[in-house]
């Protein structure tokens, strides 16, 4: 939905001016500018018109709640009819451990969670979980060595897994610091700000409005007819050498398919090496295969691939027999259900074959909401099911909200 800007009043004095610069320096993609103005001058108003003429998503970001609340209140009043939210910090302050050597001194981190936030804590956990999270398109969490220990970050990190489950929201994480990463990110990709910041944003930017830095190929290929559509975002070459990946597995196997390159070139005879690189390249980027690196592998850059869950997931519009979804929720469903079971015991309770076992439990298993324990010693056909699966509160948790 477009931004519609509904006032009584037009820009006068300045004001004109002073839009036609910001409008012209976004369009220009300066970094920074600055709009000065005395207290009661139409600033807000002013960005308001800005906003109006660029119509693209905008982030305030204030110093303090009265003026966090004041803003809201105005951008409400300018866009009646557009969604106006605004999100206050639960933290007062944030003091991270330093030391001062000139006096000897350690100062201990130390933070203070606002009072009045927790007082109305419903509301809060409204306005995150219920009103937020759920309907955000795009998630970015800010990883340091603080966040990622942070049980509110934990949370609205695992709100915002279930939500990714069902395609709704991207999640892009930013590292600020060096840190360990959560296990559900492990297999996104990342963007360091702590190296570059302002090309990290710009790769931010970039990602949410799906523009590539890949320089154009040149004069089409004649067989580009016969490559896949663009499936996700990915390019119709990479979208080609996943879906065939996809198309050569075999469910009724206990095992995941590995491709050599011989074997993706023999797949797609009319795919340069360099085309087939890049398309595996792009598909490792989004952590859709796993690659591993062979010696003598000329002209390829890799010696074999392997699909992970998450292509599954990507490509699942694309004449599956089947929801991989569904597979993640029937054995959450399952697994909810008995509390505890070994994973030669799902079939027969799922009917589902052991590789798409496996992926389900791998994706519950990365996003928190099933606890794995792998043991030794299993034998027979489902002997890729050598592990036990055990429920928590979260796997209650999402069942609860997804399996209805």
């Amino acid at each position: 939905m477009k931004f519609k800007l509904v006032s009584d009043y037009k820009p006068k004095g300045s004001q004109p001016e002073a839009i036609e610069t910001l409008v012209a320096g976004i369009k220009n993609e300066f970094n920074y500018q600055t709009l000065l103005g005395v207290t009661g001058s139409g600033k807000t108003f002013t960005m308001a018109n800005v906003i109006y003429q660029i119509q693209k998503p905008t982030l305030v970001l204030v110093h303090n709640k009265t003026l966090a609340a004041q803003l809201y209140n105005e951008f409400k009043e300018f866009f009646p009819e557009n969604r106006v939210e605004y999100f206050v910090s639960y933290y007062d302050y944030y003091q991270p451990e330093s030391y001062i050597p000139q006096k000897d001194q350690y100062i201990e981190k130390d933070a203070q969670i606002d009072k009045w936030e927790i007082k109305v804590g419903d509301s809060l956990i409204q306005k995150i979980f219920v009103e937020g999270i759920p309907k955000c398109d795009f998630f970015l969490i800010l990883l340091s060595r603080a966040s990622a220990r942070s049980k509110w970050v934990r949370e609205e990190l695992d709100s915002a897994m279930i939500k990714k489950i069902e395609g709704g929201t991207k999640i892009i994480p930013l590292i600020k610091e060096k840190c360990e990463i959560p296990p559900p990110l492990r297999a996104l990709l990342r963007v360091d700000l702590s190296a570059d910041f302002d090309g990290g944003i710009r790769k931010v930017v970039k990602s949410i409005y799906d523009v590539s830095d890949k320089p154009p190929l040149g004069k089409i290929p004649e067989y580009i007819t016969e490559l896949q559509n663009s499936v996700g975002g990915l390019s119709q070459i990479a979208s080609t050498v996943g879906s065939i990946l996809l198309s050569r597995q075999d469910d009724q196997l206990g095992f995941k398919k590995v491709y050599t390159a011989e074997e993706i070139q023999r797949l797609t005879p009319k795919l340069t090496a360099e085309e087939i690189n890049d398309a595996v390249d792009e598909l490792e980027e989004h952590g859709l295969v796993q690659v591993k690196k062979h010696i003598g592998t000329a002209p390829y850059d890799f010696g074999s691939v392997e699909p992970t869950y998450a292509i599954f997931l990507h490509f699942k519009d694309e004449g599956f027999d089947y929801d991989p979804i569904e597979d993640i929720k029937t054995v959450a469903s399952v697994a909810a259900s008995e509390g505890k079971i070994f994973g030669n015991k799902i079939p027969e309770l799922t009917r589902l074959q052991p590789v798409r076992i496996n992926r389900a439990v791998t994706y519950l298993d990365d996003y928190g909401i099933v606890r794995v324990q792998k043991y030794l010693g299993a034998v027979g056909s489902t002997a890729s099911l050598n592990f036990f699966v055990e429920a928590t509160r979260k796997t209650r948790q999402f069942v609860e909200e997804n399996c209805k």
